[in-house]
């Protein structure tokens, strides 16, 4: 993976001689694909969980891949409700083993194609997130008065497999990898609960829910991405900088040679000649800067058109810095590229458009906008703030939590206005637990918004969240209102609770202080579906290689024995193996290791083996042959 990687970041054309696919079936990268998956995912039509697969299992799978004979099962498809009454989003599960094959060939992928992508481009990238694109608007975006926001119409279900193999051919050919993919495209889907739904090839999409969506919905987009950067913005852009003082207004403020002003600073000179030159002359500069905001000089270059990009994955915005008919004709450009032959997408007309800033707009869950009448002193003279706010939408964020089962509408005569609501799916938690997630809930929902100009917006809505937790607390006591568990368990619903080391503790509902809340954001890992639990994902090394290579497989090592193998035996014995920490695991788990039989095993330890030196004899490694 690090060759990959190397060679990858040395040579972003096309990659001739690039072969990986031997990669692929490696147990060992089996086994690391397999143990960087995210636990806990439901199970696909196979029916196996998770963790359900066994050494033999990865051993079956890269055989299968090696020999060519492997190919997917079809998606177990769920539907997800949308935000909209009646409407559902499918969302598809493929089985657990092609779930470690998907994963094998993401992480390959973002080797190859990760030094390709624009930096304008944040979803589901190594050190990227909706923060990071945030942030780029805020330092980034200075000045910006029309947002152009685009929505496509199903991205995901739309995918056109020519285009997508075009791009992935464009940088390398392996022709058993891009095989590969291809049949990862294709596979279709079961839906268990409506037979005449299934459908068991496909033409068109990348199936939510699939481990490899993401990255092949990057590398689709990253031809959106180069369009809008090497040539959209290069055609329309006009000048390069924005904060470079104009030459007018040096002119009218601190320049002298063949300047009016200097025969107003000769007469001032010969009336007060015992003043000082320099205090005349920063005497008179504040006269004239005074003078030229009187006549509306603009202290800066007037940029004529600035354009600004920025992607999330599908959604995607563009600031315009010019007048609004040039916002027209950016966006008529971008409509027609994404529904031309290039990209064969279509942009939903319904919730694309432009907007001036004053208005602002939605974009990854925050309003972008920026207020007019704000003003700030610089260089001595008030002007416009530049820099764009970010908002908490509380209205969408109620509707968002409302179809979540937390909120709902009130009753007749409040119907924009949103109560709390006893969550169902939470009634057979114990109490502890119940608070704790909803305190998970509380502590996503503040991390997310740390970036927000006033995250207070949010007091009234998280004290609803706390009303929906007393209510569900009532509601599984069999008690109809939320007044029945704040008496019991007073207004922060505290609940005493005992570890298992029989020690008391307390478990309360936690309203953070919002304003004592620094603003920040959260480079890396600005994600809502990130900020209320971590995960550490990696390869966990075995004590022995019996995970990767399973010793009853094989002969005892011993010259002319031919007994079955039942032991590993260590070259260099664990003890004598230094180093501490990640870098003795590594070692221990890549040292040499010999197959032999339980009898063999016993003369080495008791140390009356007698036959040929161990460190010449044959170790551990995957055989070629099978």
């Amino acid at each position: 993976m690090d060759e990959i990687r190397r060679i990858a970041k040395n040579n972003l054309g096309y990659l001739e001689n690039l072969e990986v696919y031997d990669l692929l079936y490696q147990p060992e990268y089996l086994l690391y694909a397999y143990q960087s998956l995210k636990k806990g995912v439901p199970a696909g039509i196979d029916g196996i969980r998770d963790r359900g697969i066994t050494a033999s299992g990865i051993l079956k799978l890269s055989k299968e891949l090696k020999t060519g004979i492997y190919k997917p099962n079809p998606t177990r498809r769920v539907m997800i409700p949308k935000a909209k009454k009646d409407e559902f989003r499918p969302l598809g599960i493929p089985s657990t083993k092609d779930k470690i094959v998907q994963n094998a060939i993401k992480l390959i992928l973002e080797n190859i194609f990760e030094p390709t992508f624009s930096n304008n481009s944040h979803g589901f990238r190594t050190n990227r997130s909706c923060h990071t694109a945030l942030q780029d608007i805020e330092y980034l975006w200075p000045s910006t008065p029309w947002l152009i926001e685009f929505d496509f119409r199903k991205v995901f279900d739309k995918i056109n497999y020519k285009i997508l193999m075009s791009q992935l051919s464009s940088r390398f050919n392996d022709r058993k990898l891009l095989k590969a993919i291809w049949y990862q495209l294709k596979v279709g889907y079961v839906n268990p609960h409506n037979l005449v739904d299934s459908k068991l090839e496909m033409n068109v999409g990348t199936p939510q829910g699939s481990i490899i969506s993401p990255i092949l919905c990057n590398i689709f987009l990253d031809k959106l991405d180069k369009f809008i950067e090497k040539d959209l913005i290069p055609r329309y852009e006009r000048k390069e900088s924005g904060r470079t003082l104009s030459q007018e207004y040096l002119d009218h403020t601190t320049r002298w040679k063949d300047n009016p002003w200097n025969q107003v600073k000769i007469a001032a000179q010969e009336l007060a000649p015992e003043l000082p030159y320099r205090t005349l002359t920063r005497s008179l500069e504040k006269v004239r800067k005074e003078n030229a905001k009187t006549l509306g000089i603009s202290v800066y270059e007037k940029v004529d058109i600035k354009i600004r990009y920025i992607r999330y994955a599908d959604d995607f915005l563009v600031g315009v810095r010019g007048s609004k008919d040039v916002a027209r004709q950016i966006m008529q450009e971008i409509i027609g590229f994404c529904e031309g032959d290039e990209l064969a997408m279509q942009i939903n007309i319904e919730k694309s458009g432009i907007k001036h800033i004053s208005t602002g707009v939605l974009f990854l869950g925050y309003k972008v906008f920026l207020n007019e009448h704000t003003r700030k002193i610089f260089n001595e003279q008030r002007i416009k703030h530049t820099r764009l706010m970010f908002g908490v939408p509380v209205e969408q964020l109620c509707k968002r939590y409302a179809e979540k089962g937390f909120l709902q509408k009130a009753k007749k005569g409040y119907q924009n206005k949103y109560v709390a609501r006893a969550q169902s799916k939470y009634y057979s938690l114990e109490p502890t637990y119940m608070i704790r997630r909803y305190n998970m809930v509380v502590t996503g929902l503040v991390n997310y918004y740390k970036g927000s100009e006033r995250l207070s917006n949010m007091t009234e809505f998280l004290h609803m969240i706390r009303k929906s937790a007393a209510l569900t607390l009532a509601h599984q006591q069999k008690k109809k209102y939320a007044k029945y568990a704040f008496e019991r368990w007073g207004k922060d619903l505290t609940i005493l609770t005992t570890t298992k080391e029989g020690k008391e503790i307390q478990v309360h509902f936690e309203i953070p202080n919002l304003s004592n809340v620094n603003r920040t954001w959260m480079t890396g890992e600005g994600d809502i579906n990130n900020l209320t639990r971590k995960r550490e994902v990696g390869f966990a090394y075995s004590q022995t290689m019996t995970l990767i290579k399973s010793v009853n497989d094989l002969c005892c090592a011993i010259p002319e024995c031919g007994n079955q193998a039942k032991q590993w035996h260590y070259i260099k014995h664990r003890r004598k193996i230094k180093g501490d920490g990640h870098s003795r695991t590594h070692i221990l788990a890549t040292a040499k290791q010999i197959p032999v039989c339980n009898e063999h095993h016993r003369l080495i330890n008791n140390g009356q083996y007698d036959g040929p030196s161990l460190k010449k004899l044959k170790g551990y490694e995957i055989d070629s042959t099978e």
